[in-house]
Parts: C-alpha cells; structure tokens; sequence
C-alpha cells in the first residue's frame, strides 16, 4: 500500500468567496450568484473571471489572460473577446462598470472587491514507491511507475507468483478519482456493447472503498505508439504499409465506439497502446477513456451498468473534459460541445502524423506538402477539415477507404488512362479543326463583316462589335474555336477600357471552357481571373462564390500553376475593394507563400504589400508594419531604390506609421515615395500621384495641423472624382471622408457635415451598403451631428451601421472603440432627456 505523506503543520489550501458589484463567486462550490441568484457560466468565462479578481484593479494584458485561462494554446483575440462577451452578459455590465475595456491593451476589474477566505484540509496524498503493495492487493507489487497526469498516476505491477503483469493507475485527487471512474464505466459499457469488436485495453478489476483508489488493467507489452516508434529508431523507419495499418486499426476502432454512443474525447498517439501480435504486425488497443462520454447516457441505465464517474447532464459531463491542444478539434476550442466529428478530427490528426513518419509534427497550413499520396492526402483533409460541416462522420469509412488505396488507386489509373487516351484524340482532332477555324475567321471573316463604310474609316471598337455579332452564328458547331476568339476578344476590348463588352466575351469563354474541360481547367482559371478583375472595377460581387469554388477545385486538381495564382490575385483584389478584408488577406497570404517558394523576390514584394494594406483596414498595425518593411527591403533589393513598386510600398509604410502615431517617420516615408512616383508620374492629378497627397492630407489631419489638412485634402477630392477605368465609379468616398474630419477638427462642423454627407453618398453608389467604408463613413457622421447637438440624427447613423459587417475587425480596432463610445454618449443623452 502506498505510504501517506505527513500533513502540513502551516500552510492549507484556501477556498475563497469574491464580493464584488452585486455578485459573490464561491470558489468552493465553483457557483457565480448574481443578487443572489445562482448563474450558470461556462468553465472558460469562469477562469477568466477568477483571473480578473486576483488581479482587481489592474490592468490585465490579453496575452496574460490567454496565458492563464489557455495556457499552451495558440488562439486569436476572438476567443478571449467572446469569453468577456458571456462574462458581461452574465455580469449584466454593458456599461462596463465592474469589466472596463482597456484600448488595444487588456482588461480591468474596477469594481471594489472584498474577499473572505477559509481555510480548507489539505487533501490526503500518496507517494508510491518501488515495493509497495496496492489496498487489497497482497501478492501485487509495484515494479515501475508509468506515467502520471490528469487522470491519475499509473505503475506496473507484478504478481509475486505467477509473475503476471498489471497495470495499476492510481486517483490522486478528485478530479482524477472521477475520471478513473468514468474510465472504468466507459469500459463496462463499451466491453458489453462490443464483445470482441471493442478493441479497447481490459479493465480487469478497481477499487473505489478504500484510498488509494485504483483501476486495474491488463498490461500491453508494447507500450504506446510513442514507445513503438521510438523502438523502431523513429517513426519514418516503419515502412509507410504498417503505418496505414495501424491508422486503419485505430479508425475502426474508434468507429466501433462511436457505433454505440460513446466518445474518447482524447484521442492521441499516446493513448493508443501496440499489442505486438503475430509476425510482428502490431494490434492496436485504444487506451485511457478518462475524458470519454456518451451521447446518450440513458444506454448506461438500459444495460444496467452504474454511472460512475457522469454527471447527469450532458452539458456538465462535457465541462469537465480536457484533451490534448494539437489534437482538438477547432470547434472545441472555440467552446462547441463534443461530438464524434470532434473524435475524428483527432483521428485524421494522428493519421498525418502517421503517413508524415513525425508524432511530433502538427498539423498546421501547408501540411499537403508533406504527403505525396493523392488519396491519402484526401483521407487526412476529410477527416481533418476545420468545418465539422465538411468533416468526415463515420471513422469506420475512413478505415475501408484505408484498407482499399491500393484498389482505388488502380481504379482510378485505370480511369485515367482510359480518360487520356480518348482525350488525346478528341485534342488532336479537335485542335487541328480548331486552328483552320480561327486562321479562317481572322484571315477571312474578320474583315467581311462591315460593309456600311471603307475599311480604312471603321475604328477598333467598330471592327470588334462586328466581329463579335458574327461570332454569335460563325461557330455554333465549334466551341473550343469560339471560346479561344471570345478569351482573345474579352482582351482586345479590355485593352480598350470597354468592360461591359470584355465582362460578355470572358463570361462566354468561361462558360464553354467549363462544358468542354470541367470546372477547373487551366482555360477556365485564366478567363475566370480576367473575369473577376473586370467585374471588381464594375463593382459586380455577387459572382464571387462561385469563382471562390473554382479557385478551390483548380488548387486540388492544378496545385499553384501561373493561372491559379492570377485567380488568386484577382479573388484578393475583389475581396479587397468589396470590403471583405479578412478574405483577401488570406489570399493575399497565399500569394506571399506561393512566391516566397518560387524565390522571386518582385512577386513576394508586391504581395507582401497587398497583404500589409489588409492588415491595416484591419487594424492589424504591428503585423502590416513588419510586413511592408519586409516588402520595401524585397523590392529594393530585386528592383532598386526608385522604382514604382517601391515607393508604393513606401507609401504604404508611412500610412500605417501615421495610423501609430508615428508621424515623424511617416513624413519621412511619405515625403520619399511621393518624390519617387511624381518622377514616374509628373501629371498632378493622376491616381498614383493624387494618393500619395491623399496620405500626407491624412497625416496633417493626425498631426492636428487642419488648416493644411484642409487645403490639401480639397485639391485631391477634387482630383480623383473621376477615378477608375472610363469613370466607372467615383472613387473619392475615403478622401471625402477624410477632408471632413480636417473640417470637423477646424471647427466647420456644417462643412464638414455637408462633405460627409457627400462622401456617404459615393460610398453608397460606388461601394454598396455593406462595406465597412460606409459604416465608418455614417459612424464620423453621427459624431459630427453629436458635436453640433443634433441627437436624433445622430442615433438614427448609429441605428444604420451594418455591425455584422465590423465583424472581421479585431475588438480593439479604432472604429469599433468609437462606435461603442458613441453607443453610451447616446444612451447617456436619451436617459437625460425629458420623458417621452
């Protein structure tokens, strides 16, 4: 029997009872009471809020909660974000009086605080030694210690006679006597659900009267996959075979728990034991259920098997899980319940690591590159997608298409070559009719088509209109020939600016390349980018699912070929006028990587400082400075120091610096880059050269220099009215924007209310109601109609801002802090006005 350690004689845990608002947390009974109400608050809320109290009255950071609430997890500031949220909501403090919002830095508790604490016994602990005997177990002798964690602390154990080995895992507190438990009645469940098919390490006996508390299980020689690899001088000297069987072993395993009910919840090579069976092939037992649960434990009941170790509730049983950070399934960490989907994403975790030959690579972006087998690369993505809704259900089925690779893959060579063949001579043919089709059209028809005047008066337009309506009947028989004439058309007429006739030509080339080719061919990623980039500059977005679907079939089927990489340029550019910041940002993240790998040091510039423009809409300072001072250093390098592209990233490096603060080293940026575009640019009023003045008007305007923000900012609205191709859109919303805060911050508040309204207007027109610009453009509003006394028109701005659209931006983001102060300003008001 394991030895009791001597109780402390001076120090004792402490349970403590927080008072605070009209609140009491009891540490000891783990409740929140609200006015004495008891208030139900999920675990991570809970921590945070504990965390809070200790630090009453301090400024908390949010790396220092997430350190403390999540400790070892990589999480955004969303989850933190939303965890205050439901603590607030608990709290019912929306006016931040007991949590306040500390801007762009944390947290802090600034209700008064009173604590009472008591002292509670110190737990009864055991220190287990070589030698020792388990209660109730006097020919049992511990031999070695195992492991120990959360679910307690477990030795091998040796009969004095027979010399039989057992595993014995001890409680050595509550929470792991409560998980031994769960363990041991997961194990009964499973064990008469399945008979033999529970291919589950056997718990052979426990002891739950008497402490030390024990299960008793049978021993597996092997050890873990983390032992069997190690054995076998690393994981990738298993040949790949045996590994797949074992991934199998492991999913139909699994599959088999799940078919009753049942959840593991843990799933980790560690838990999973090799028995080493015949010839060497390993057998698999899954191992440790200790976080298990059931869907349904009324199936408990049903068999007659006692609920040790469950709460009733399945919600309750779910808040006392853990699991292992790499191995959780995103929705987990973002609060979600367990379910079977939450076991499989485990699974297709471990099976990565399987086929990778590493138990200690994660699973993180870009883990294809690591897998050269198309089909496994498919049964890892399925079971290991990050929508639970596209995930794999059925672990069972992942295990048969294991068991069946070799069959599938000479299936689908089969297939293919088949598929190649016909290809081959339907090509041949078709490119031969194809070419004496075009050659026909260019040499004869092309210039047949307009008799109504002398060839040498008609104009280019005139020329392709005609072309372009006897196209409509010149190749009804021969769709590749007109899909090539329409691509090579919707060119010409984009050349010419003439989008509305080059959006027709696209679509059509588009629309018969995917009849001819499939959705994802090379033909239609090409015409589909020129497509998106014409309809972005017509401000046409609502066909953007569907070339986000062809983007991602050509990536599976092409991988990152020239065409794909200008479809995903030309997506991230949609994205990024529509207003979608967060999209394009991680396009333009697939770029960086894909140049970054094709060592063209132009390409990794360029996108660098696309993706640093993202990041500052979204207030991402830090992450676009380092990146567009990586992108300047990149461009230089391949371009020299006064090239366009570098005064572009130039340009854009002192607009984040202003956004910081750091006006000095922005003029510095901006001063430089605009020298550097009007030498490439010397007309005043061009684009390039009206945006590089519209930064420096922004800068005065943050300097609190209004006057010259005025003055400048008045010559570049009146310069970039008419930007676009043809004047297709007024572009001039932003600086309209920006010249009436320089108004507002002169003292011309009707000025200014008159330019933004303006601003509103071509927002509207040009961009659509739901781009973040036109939120912020009705937020500056409603604060110049507060500053001037008008209240009503100001609520009705604050009413019309579309916040699902702010949802991309981070808490602390500029305009949200501004929002939400405008927010309480006009609660403040409409509580100190007369009574309606």
């Amino acid at each position: 029997m394991g030895k009791r350690s001597p109780a402390p004689t001076q120090t004792h845990p402490e349970s403590r009872r927080w008072l605070f608002a009209n609140a009491v947390l009891d540490e000891s009974s783990l409740e929140l009471r609200i006015g004495g109400d008891r208030v139900d608050l999920e675990h991570k809320p809970f921590e945070v809020l504990r965390f809070l109290l200790q630090h009453a009255g301090e400024v908390v950071t949010k790396d220092e909660l997430l350190a403390a609430v999540w400790p070892g997890r990589v999480l955004s500031d969303t989850v933190l974000a939303k965890s205050i949220g439901r603590l607030r909501k608990a709290l019912g403090d929306k006016d931040e009086t007991v949590i306040k919002t500390v801007h762009r830095y944390g947290y802090r508790l600034v209700a008064p605080v009173h604590v009472e604490v008591e002292h509670a016994p110190e737990p009864t602990r055991f220190d287990f030694g070589v030698g020792d005997r388990p209660v109730h177990r006097p020919l049992w002798s511990l031999v070695r210690r195992l492991g120990s964690g959360g679910h307690g602390e477990a030795w091998l154990g040796v009969h004095d006679k027979t010399r039989e080995q057992r595993v014995f895992k001890f409680a050595v507190d509550e929470p792991s006597l409560a998980a031994l438990k769960r363990e041991v009645t997961l194990f009964r469940f499973l064990n008469d659900s399945l008979g033999a098919k529970a291919r589950i390490v056997a718990i052979l006996d426990w002891n739950f009267e008497q402490p030390p508390c024990f299960i008793e299980s049978a021993y597996i020689a092997g050890g873990s996959l983390l032992d069997w690899a190690e054995r076998s001088g690393g994981l990738d000297r298993v040949p790949l075979g045996v590994r797949i069987d074992v991934a199998a072993q492991i999913a139909e395993a699994l599959g088999a728990v799940h078919s009753v009910g049942a959840l593991h919840k843990d799933l980790k090579p560690s838990n999973v034991l090799v028995d080493p069976g015949a010839n060497a092939t390993p057998l698999i037992r899954l191992a440790d259920f200790g976080s298990g649960g059931m869907l349904d434990p009324r199936k408990l009941e049903a068999l007659g098997i006692t609920r040790l170790g469950f709460t009733k509730t399945l919600t309750a049983l779910n808040a006392t899980s853990g699991g292992t950070p790499l191995y959780l399934a995103p929705e987990l960490l973002a609060g979600q319940p367990p379910t079977v989907k939450a076991d499989i994403y485990a699974l297709g975790v471990v099976l990565y690591q399987l086929v990778a030959g590493n138990f200690r690579r994660p699973m993180a972006h870009g883990w294809e590159r690591d897998i050269a087998d198309e089909l496994l690369a498919e049964c890892i993505n399925d079971a290991a997608q990050g929508d639970p809704e596209r995930r794999l259900g059925d672990a069972a089925m992942l295990a048969l298409r294991l068991r069946s690779l070799e069959e599938e893959r000479e299936r689908r060579r089969r297939e293919r070559s088949t598929r190649e063949r016909a290809q081959a001579v339907e090509r041949a043919e078709a490119a031969a009719a194809t070419s004496r089709a075009v050659a026909d059209f260019l040499s004869k028809d092309l210039f047949s088509v307009v008799g109504a005047k002398p060839l040498r008066d008609l104009t280019a337009r005139e020329l392709l209109d005609a072309a372009s309506a006897k196209l409509a009947d010149r190749f009804d028989d021969m769709p590749l020939a007109a899909a090539q004439i329409h691509s090579a058309l919707g060119n010409a007429f984009f050349n010419m600016q003439a989008l509305d006739a080059a959006e027709k030509h696209f679509e059509e080339a588009v629309g018969i390349y995917e009849r001819l080719e499939g959705p994802a061919s090379i033909d239609v990623v090409a015409n589909a980018a020129r497509l998106v980039s014409v309809k972005t500059v017509l401000g046409k977005f609502d066909v953007l699912p569907r070339f986000r679907l062809v983007l991602r079939q050509a990536q599976a089927q092409l991988g990152s070929t020239g065409e794909v990489l200008d479809l995903v340029h030309a997506l991230a550019t949609a994205a990024l006028v529509r207003g979608y910041w967060r999209e394009a940002a991680d396009h333009f993240g697939e770029l960086v990587d894909a140049s970054l790998s094709n060592g063209d040091a132009t390409k990794v510039g360029n996108a660098q400082t696309y993706l640093a423009f993202c990041l500052m809409r979204l207030g991402e300072l830090e992450q676009a400075l380092a990146l567009v001072s990586d992108a300047k250093t990149a461009l230089t390098g391949a371009l020299g120091p006064s090239q366009m592209p570098v005064a572009l990233a130039q340009e854009l490096r002192g607009r984040v610096l202003v956004e910081m603060s750091r006006f000095e080293e922005a003029e510095s940026d901006l001063t430089a880059s605009l020298e550097i575009i009007r030498a490439w640019s010397p007309e005043d009023r061009s684009p390039l050269v009206l945006s590089g003045e519209l930064a420096i008007g922004v800068l005065r305007l943050r300097q609190r220099r209004f006057a010259e923000a005025v003055a400048i900012l008045e010559r570049v609205v009146d310069g970039i009215a008419t930007w676009g191709w043809s004047a297709q859109r007024d572009e001039s919303a932003e600086a309209r924007m920006v010249l009436a805060e320089a108004l507002e911050g002169a003292g011309r508040l009707r000025d200014a209310e008159s330019q933004m309204r303006a601003a509103l207007e071509v927002a509207q027109q040009a961009h659509g109601a739901q781009h973040p610009l036109l939120q912020q453009i009705r937020l500056s509003l409603a604060r110049i109609h507060r500053e001037a006394g008008d209240d009503g028109p100001a609520r009705e701005l604050l009413a019309s801002i579309d916040k699902d659209v702010l949802r991309q931006l981070r808490p602390g983001h500029p305009l949200l802090v501004e929002l939400r102060r405008l927010e309480r300003a006009s609660q403040v008001a409409r509580g100190a006005g007369p009574a309606s």
